[in-house]
């Protein structure tokens, strides 16, 4: 089965809450994992991205 993980940093991120992808169309079994991210991972995330770009802005002039 694969893994398909979410990008934390820009790197793959395997999360603790995951959900199983099934083949719904022949046999149901589980063809892969999938990595969730809560709100409070893109909080943190978005809150880092907004950040940085508001202190590179402040050099920008």
């Amino acid at each position: 089965m694969r893994h398909i993980p979410i990008l934390r940093g820009g790197e793959p991120y395997t999360s603790v809450e995951t959900t199983t992808l099934v083949h719904h169309a022949t046999t149901g079994e589980a063809v892969a994992e999938v990595s969730q991210a809560n709100s409070g991972m893109v909080r943190a995330i978005f809150c880092t991205w907004t950040t940085a770009c508001w202190n590179a802005s402040a050099f920008a002039n």
